[in-house]
């Protein structure tokens, strides 16, 4: 299914935040949260679960704010991190970084390939690009399919993300295609974000959760799910324990009315979540292949962090 990285999905780009240098790593976990406390060697966050969790600095660990490298004392109180570690050994952080507006800027932005893609089990096939995008000046064409991005494999969509955040704009990135039964490496430079997503970043914070990534329902789709509907929004991803989870909803599901709304465009799921507010219910109606459904989601406040991807677009 279809999704695009970035905050503004009607500028079908593949972005991600990064806020100051992180090396890639192989094997990482990462965690967002809010600066509980610190000491010289540990940092207590609040998680987006609104739990605590406590990391120890590792041997070789470095902390970033504000784009340079600092001590962990520097981070104050309330301050949004991205705290990294090894899967073996969560509890002890590799790299902490603290996600501020300043650094972002510096940064020109978020980092920006400048395609639409679909998951698929051959890996991201490419199914729009942006003319004048990094992807267009690297020649990536509609129909290739991304199998690796740097030196990690793109096996589904959030190995997809995970490596998006070890770049930022100006990165050169190795580009691992297959293209007409032959492969190719191809050379990204990654831009910033475009001015226009930019400002649609600066649209209305989310007001309520509903835990769903979708894409607008075109011709080529409706044939390929063979779904009864002209239009809506097509369910790419539910996230687990979510309320589209919890209410039944799942991937390949067409969002065609909210609280008997029509719904033909992410903007209009978006709206219809935000102007119904965290704690209420919604009344979703859609589509599995030819069946019809409805589905009753208890809506929740957004995630914490307020920095991952946003799941309603």
């Amino acid at each position: 299914m279809v999704r695009a990285l970035a905050a503004g999905l009607a500028a079908l780009s593949l972005v991600m935040f990064a806020s100051a240098p992180v090396p890639a790593q192989e094997k990482t976990t990462t965690h967002f949260g809010k600066v509980v406390r610190v000491t010289d060697q540990a940092l207590t966050m609040m998680g987006r679960d609104g739990k605590e969790m406590t990391h120890k600095l590792g041997p070789d660990a470095k902390v970033f704010a504000d784009g340079k490298e600092c001590k962990l004392t520097d981070l104050k109180p309330g301050m949004m991190v991205r705290v990294s570690s090894d899967p073996d050994n969560p509890n002890t952080a590799t790299n902490v970084v603290a996600l501020t507006r300043n650094a972002a800027e510096r940064q020109r932005g978020q980092p920006y390939l400048g395609v639409r893609v679909e998951m698929t089990d051959a890996g991201a096939v490419v199914r729009a690009v942006e003319p004048d995008s990094p992807a267009a000046k690297a020649g990536l064409k509609t129909g290739d399919v991304i199998v690796k991005f740097g030196d990690r494999d793109v096996k589904n969509f959030r190995s997809l993300v995970r490596v998006m955040r070890h770049h930022q704009p100006g990165d050169k990135v190795n580009v691992a295609i297959h293209r007409e039964d032959k492969d190719q490496d191809l050379t990204v430079t990654l831009g910033g974000r475009p001015e226009a997503q930019q400002a649609e970043r600066q649209r209305p914070q989310a007001t309520a959760f509903l835990g769903v990534a979708v894409e607008e329902l075109t011709p080529d789709m409706k044939d390929r799910l063979n779904v009864k509907t002209d239009h809506g929004a097509v369910v790419e991803k539910v996230l687990p324990g979510s309320p589209a989870d919890k209410a039944g909803l799942k991937e390949q599901d067409v969002i065609t009315k909210v609280n008997d709304k029509p719904i033909s465009k992410p903007a209009e799921l978006r709206d219809a979540i935000r102007q119904t507010g965290a704690g209420k219910d919604i009344r979703i109606e859609a589509y599995r292949g030819q069946d019809a459904k409805e589905f009753t989601a208890h809506l929740e406040a957004p995630p914490a962090d307020g920095f991952g991807p946003e799941r309603e677009k």
